[in-house]
């Protein structure tokens, strides 16, 4: 396949939302076995091309599953509504039907100890509770990325892609 005439490299600048689907969907095509050569070898170069910048933003991304404060914060309060649970005859915790456990009897002496807990993982529960406007902040911001891409439309057309890949890979010729 002679690639000099229809392929080059052009820079242009995406949101983080868009590089982030962009490089989701490229991903996804890669599971079609009937993938035309030409769409695949474009697939892979920009997936090469766009990875470093594809892993730098979701490493930005708050993910609460990822942070151990907020994991210990929520395991003391397992264990504190475990302690402060209703019993029932055989000393068994009640819970409630979504599962939790039902405190009542010692609902002030919970309450003290989980504002004590609470305080202690001030740092982690602010993280948790900005995590939106954050992620909203990460994904709004631009990178320039180069993508490898045909050099018009004309040429793009025997690939067979999906219009979301049009848009992307013809996106200087557009603007």
């Amino acid at each position: 396949m002679n690639t000099n005439n229809r392929f080059s490299k052009k820079t242009v600048t995406m949101s983080n939302v868009e590089l982030k689907q962009f490089y989701e969907a490229m991903n996804e095509c890669f599971k079609d076995n009937n993938m035309d050569t030409e769409l695949a070898f474009v697939l892979a170069n920009n997936m090469k091309n766009l990875q470093p910048a594809y892993i730098e933003v979701m490493n930005r991304l708050y993910d609460p599953n990822r942070d151990q404060e907020l994991a210990a914060y929520n395991g003391e309060m397992r264990q504190l509504a475990y302690a402060y649970a209703d019993r029932d005859e055989q000393g068994n915790p009640i819970t409630e039907k979504n599962g939790n456990y039902r405190i009542v009897e010692q609902i002030a002496e919970f309450q003290e100890a989980a504002d004590s807990v609470t305080a202690k993982y001030n740092d982690a529960l602010s993280r948790a509770n900005s995590a939106q406007q954050k992620n909203r902040e990460v994904m709004e911001d631009s990178s320039a990325v180069e993508l490898f891409t045909w050099n018009s439309a004309d040429d793009c057309k025997a690939a067979r892609m999906s219009p979301l890949f049009v848009y992307y890979l013809l996106r200087t010729e557009l603007s």
